[in-house]
């Protein structure tokens, strides 16, 4: 298998996107690359994700989580609440392509935002209640800014990065029944509508037909 790939955009996913970062924050970025074409038509292209950790500490270490557009498609479709952060995280590198992938992003959402989000939130209270002091607090914060952008993509306010700075379990269940509240009276489809796949993978495939011209 081949891992030929072209950088479309990229985005910053970490603690940065949310401005909570401070003097000794790594980055966390998320990557969306177009595998090279000649190899998808061939069958050799690995268009499997990948997590590139870096090196050093602090400020100069960056993390890079790496998807191929392609790939990206059906977590777009569901609502996957991690792409969906990723699609809309503040832009780091754009070849050009970025904007017209949020607003194809923004045709597809709908109340399938909730379920990533709750399940999120559960997963990650789960883990918060095993741990103590500070280790709590950054599970809590990470929970109640999920829940707050989910909320705000369902309140159609669109996707909003809100830092969190005072967070504890009651303000989690205050969250998490606003966005239940959120998912009933919200104006969002209960699935991504038809017309929005199929022109987010129109998309994607005028990409491959660029490429495979060289006109990326």
């Amino acid at each position: 298998m081949t891992y030929t790939r072209t950088l479309l955009f990229k985005t910053n996913i970490g603690s940065h996107a949310w401005r909570m970062e401070h003097e000794g924050s790594d980055l966390d970025t998320f990557s969306f690359v177009l595998a090279d074409t000649e190899d998808v038509l061939s069958g050799t292209a690995d268009l499997g994700s990948r997590f590139i950790p870096g090196s050093g500490a602090g400020s100069e270490k960056v993390d890079e989580h790496v998807f191929e557009l392609q790939k990206a498609v059906p977590f777009i479709v569901s609502n996957n609440f991690n792409i969906i952060v990723a699609s809309y995280a503040p832009m780091i590198f754009d070849l050009g392509y970025l904007d017209r992938w949020r607003t194809l992003t923004t045709a597809c959402l709908s109340k399938n935002i909730y379920k990533s989000t709750n399940g999120l939130a559960v997963h990650n209270r789960r883990l918060a209640e095993k741990e103590e002091g500070y280790s709590r607090l950054k599970k809590l914060r990470t929970i109640c800014r999920s829940l707050k952008f989910g909320i705000s993509i369902l309140e159609g306010r669109g996707p909003v990065f809100e830092p969190v700075w005072e967070a504890g379990f009651d303000t989690v269940d205050l969250l998490t029944a606003h966005l239940n509240a959120a998912k009933d009276a919200s104006a969002l489809p209960d699935k991504c509508p038809a017309e929005a796949e199929a022109q987010l993978r129109r998309y994607v495939r005028n990409l491959r037909l660029m490429d495979f011209c060289g006109m990326l």
